[in-house]
């Protein structure tokens, strides 16, 4: 903690070295052991929140399964009103909103205030921070991670009782209804003909293809993109089921875990999960293929398989696969070594370009401050 305040108070403040070092420290030992009781006090006397709020904000952006540590961190160590009103990620600053409402520093109107039609501005680092719609998207995606992980209920709650009232909400019923979703799986209960037609429809993800019926998947494409609220339901109690039978997979007769493996990669490949449901897929699949059960295993290998492809999206990931041990997964899943390491390849080379650009622009700012004071 003293090293990671050392490096952000550092003089001149905020060099791309001693914010690159600091980055890597809160990477490594993580949110809470940087960011102390005392290192927060000491960064609010020397008015340094803004950049400790843009670490925090790339944290979230390059390893997202941090996010609740991060809003979890930020909100006890009283940097929600920081947050708020500095040129963050959206998605970070709605999550301490919504964080900070239990301990009173969120102002109390203020989603009404940006989820009306007159709404204040947010200084957001994404160019449409500032739209209702991009704050309402980022609203349902953080407030669905917190019901998932039960962290700030009551003002996960409240939040989407806000929204759900809002005009955004009367103007795009996709997101009303989508609210209304998440309130019901907050209450931990699901209506119970929806989770009748959800069961019929899970156990068809485990039974083997049939040529003369339509894919499990094609019908949860179709209630993933249907505008009625209550297809969007059933969808969702569908996931949450995939979910939690995943947890005892291991004990499923082996078509039936071949099936249902097949069907969690094609969720992963179509981009039918939200990002936080990507994350906890992904994770799951990675804890499956390392565990030392020939069957779990088996299952993550072959619903990895469905979306290899898309690995060059999450270099990180890719990067734990290829550390797997006693797993020849480019003999199993010929080629996905290769994306790997050509995501993380085009990562590295992305970094390099981003540091020599900051090198130059540093270079040019004394020549122009210098030809500025001659004038």
């Amino acid at each position: 903690a003293l090293i990671f305040a050392g490096l952000v108070c550092s003089r001149p403040q905020g060099t791309l070295h001693h914010l690159s070092l600091a980055a890597a420290i809160l990477q490594q030992s993580g949110p809470a052991a940087a960011l102390t009781d005392g290192v927060a006090q000491h960064l609010v006397k020397e008015g340094l929140t803004s950049l400790v709020v843009g670490l925090f904000g790339d944290l979230i952006s390059n390893d997202t399964a941090r996010y609740v540590e991060v809003i979890e961190t930020l909100t006890h160590s009283q940097l929600v009103p920081a947050v708020l009103s500095a040129n963050a990620n959206l998605k970070l600053i709605v999550g301490c909103a919504i964080a900070g409402r239990e301990t009173r520093q969120t102002p109390e109107n203020w989603f009404q205030e940006h989820l009306g039609e007159k709404r204040e501005s947010i200084p957001s680092s994404a160019s449409e921070g500032s739209n209702r719609f991009a704050v309402a998207a980022a609203l349902l995606e953080v407030c669905e991670e917190l019901i998932n992980k039960q962290k700030f209920v009551g003002s996960t709650t409240h939040a989407l009782k806000e929204l759900f009232a809002s005009s955004v909400a009367a103007t795009l019923p996709a997101i009303a209804g989508h609210a209304k979703v998440l309130l019901d799986s907050g209450d931990s209960a699901f209506p119970a003909d929806v989770e009748a037609d959800a069961n019929t429809l899970f156990r068809t993800f485990i039974e083997p293809s049939n040529a003369n019926k339509i894919s499990p998947i094609t019908e949860c494409e179709k209630l993933y993109k249907s505008e009625n609220p209550r297809d969007k339901q059933l969808f969702s109690c569908v996931v949450h089921i995939l979910f939690e039978e995943c947890k005892a997979i291991g004990s499923y007769p082996w078509s039936s875990l071949t099936a249902a493996a097949r069907r969690f990669g094609q969720l992963v490949d179509r981009n039918l999960l939200t990002n936080q449901r990507v994350q906890m897929a992904l994770q799951f699949i990675h804890t499956a293929i390392s565990k030392n059960d020939q069957r779990v295993t088996e299952f993550g290998i072959m619903a990895l398989e469905c979306f290899y492809k898309r690995l060059e999206e999450w270099p990180h990931y890719g990067k734990q696969l290829r550390a797997i041990e006693n797993v020849y997964l480019d003999m199993r899943i010929p080629g996905v070594m290769a994306v790997v390491n050509r995501s993380l390849k085009q990562r590295r080379k992305t970094a390099e370009e981003a540091e020599a650009a900051k090198e130059e622009a540093g270079k040019d700012k004394p020549a122009a401050e210098a030809h500025s004071s001659k004038d």
